[in-house]
């Protein structure tokens, strides 16, 4: 029988008087969903960063910039740290490919002839230019690469989020069992 001034709780009436329904099991379901939630999202944290350590990683590529009619064509050219650049010579004389600052020489490129490849592996902006014709002038803008994920780097963090994840819900838990 619920009325004014009854809580809606009450489950039944006694000759003792009300008895309250009790809320634990209620709490205790919720926590338990709790638990089984944090450890799901505990599990696809490590799933997923462990799959993304077995994905191959990003092949360096070999860039072609091409000489012709004593200009660098294709310049400036964009490239991502690790990737690999090759010039190749269309005109009738020889062209170099020359860093501006200390860093790279390709020697001379025979008309027709094609570089040995040059690795840039550090990000920034790299200036160059022929030094046997020195009005020709190019440059080469690195990007840095996606940071390459590391077992040592990411398990043990991982590993912290679900100790932390399973304090949470043992700390409820006990709540749960003592509300006082």
């Amino acid at each position: 029988m619920t009325g004014p001034g009854r809580a809606k709780n009450f489950h039944r009436q006694t000759s003792l008087g009300p008895q309250v329904r009790s809320k634990r099991p209620r709490r205790a379901a919720k926590n338990s969903t709790l638990v089984a939630g944090l450890l799901l999202v505990a599990s696809f944290a490590l799933i997923i960063p462990i799959a993304a350590l077995d994905a191959p990683a990003r092949q360096r590529a070999l860039i072609h910039v091409h000489i012709s009619g004593f200009a660098f064509l294709m310049s400036p050219t964009t490239i991502t740290e690790g990737d690999e650049i090759e010039w190749h010579n269309h005109d009738g004389v020889d062209h170099t490919s020359t860093s501006d600052a200390p860093g790279w020489t390709t020697g001379n490129i025979a008309p027709g002839g094609v570089s040995a490849p040059v690795t840039f592996s550090t990000a920034g902006t790299y200036p160059y230019h022929c030094a046997i014709h020195l009005g020709m002038t190019g440059s080469v803008i690195v990007n840095a690469g996606a940071p390459e994920l590391s077992a040592a780097a990411v398990l043990p963090a991982l590993a912290m989020l679900l100790f932390v994840g399973l304090l949470i819900a043992r700390e409820r838990e006990a709540r749960v069992a003592d509300p006082l």
